[in-house]
């Protein structure tokens, strides 16, 4: 085994000056943060975890700055961190919102599984937290999780213009989150697959119409839970008799093998595309770009005539139903900040805002009571809205 040593990284803006930074270092299934933000960082060498996975994560989220990432890192470094600019922000909006002005959606309720804080943070003051069950049960509230969340919760907000104090209450749609906490076997964390089926509950007896979860597990049809059913069967089938329409994130693991529940012929799968001309050296995205590249399953690159070069990571195959900005997406989070998110957890909730639009216009009003349209209806207007970007199925976006 190669002795262990240390290297030095060291992070600055693009004018050369120095920049403070966290580092987060990640070996195998474990992780470790830098104490207090830096411009100088002393890291373990990636020679000394053969065998293992290793990468550095290298941000300055709150300055504004893209993320970076170091797949190995054996010597001492000097990273150029990136500002995210104003264009950055606004390109997974101008992909999908067409030409059709600001995002308005009334009257729909928008339920949201994942994890998040006790109480809604700063500038997600209008997002309400549901009270139910599982809610305060036993588990861990990871960190992690939480951002998470509160990532997505960021995304369906700004595509759906909900903290900009334009609508009066009632006009605009009603977000809730069902939060869910993690439970730790053997020193890990994660979500229990029977807490992500109670939530879904939660929310169609809640009378939740769009259902997003950003959250999945891998799919093996021939392994049955506890002798049971296939994990979500049950609640994918309620959701269904009570028209509630579920947006599922196919995973991020370049294969053609989509999570569950986004498999499922009820739900919308939703895959993450990614523009060439948005990505930056070092990101995530700039990661997921050359797996896309060089993946033999399917050809998941195009040409697209008004944003140029398009290209597909993540999990697509059967199951995935289209593909929506997901890599290198930039938004101004509730503290007001540019981040950078990538994945088909960031690419779901993008799809959950444009299907509350389609079904907001959908709505009629008879004898004063308003009606609903029904899942199958949904799915039969977002046929007529569908934009193929590429030869694959699943190589569509819904544009509104």
């Amino acid at each position: 085994m190669p002795e262990l040593r240390n290297v030095t990284i060291k992070t600055f803006d693009e004018k050369r000056r120095p920049i403070k930074s966290h580092v987060r270092l990640i070996v195998g299934g474990d992780f470790r943060d830098s104490p207090e933000p830096s411009h100088w960082h002393v890291v373990p060498s990636s020679i000394g975890y053969l065998g293992l996975r290793y990468q550095l994560v290298i941000e300055a989220h709150d300055e504004g700055y893209h993320p970076f990432r170091l797949e190995e890192c054996t010597t001492d470094k000097e990273i150029i961190l990136r500002k995210i600019s104003e264009e950055s922000i606004g390109w997974a909006e101008r992909f999908v919102l067409g030409d059709r002005g600001r995002r308005k959606c009334n009257a729909i309720k928008i339920g949201i599984i994942d994890g998040y804080p006790p109480s809604s943070p700063k500038g997600l003051r209008h997002i309400a937290i549901a009270k139910w069950s599982n809610a305060k049960g036993p588990g861990v509230v990871s960190p992690d999780i939480m951002a998470h969340g509160v990532n997505v919760v960021n995304l369906v907000s700004n595509f759906l213009a909900l903290g900009d104090g334009s609508d009066s209450d009632s006009e605009r749609p009603e977000v809730v989150v069902y939060p869910v906490h993690c439970r730790t076997i053997n020193g890990m964390q994660f979500l229990p697959i029977d807490v992500i089926e109670a939530a879904l509950q939660a929310a169609v007896a809640d009378g939740c119409d769009i259902i997003n979860l950003s959250l999945g597990i891998e799919d093996d049809a021939t392994d049955l839970v506890h002798g049971e059913l296939v994990p979500f069967s049950r609640e994918l089938l309620l959701a269904k008799s009570n028209n509630v329409i579920i947006v599922a994130a196919t995973g991020n693991e370049v294969s053609e093998k989509v999570h569950l529940p986004a498999n499922n012929d009820f739900v919308f799968g939703i895959g993450m595309l990614g523009l060439a001309s948005e990505v930056t050296v070092g990101s995530a995205a700039e990661r997921y770009m050359m797996e896309a590249e060089r993946s033999i399953d399917f050809n998941r690159v195009a040409d697209d005539p008004r944003f140029g070069r398009v290209f597909v990571a993540g999990a697509v195959g059967k199951g995935a139903d289209f593909v929506f900005p997901g890599c290198g997406v930039c938004l101004v989070d509730n503290a007001g900040r540019p981040v950078e998110v990538s994945g088909t957890s960031f690419a779901a909730p993008i799809a959950t805002a444009v299907l509350a639009r389609v079904m907001s216009d959908m709505q009629l009003y008879v004898n004063g009571s308003m009606v609903r349209p029904s899942a199958d209806e949904v799915w039969e207007r977002v046929r007529g809205l569908t934009v193929r970007l590429g030869e694959e199925p699943w190589f569509a976006t819904i544009r509104y």
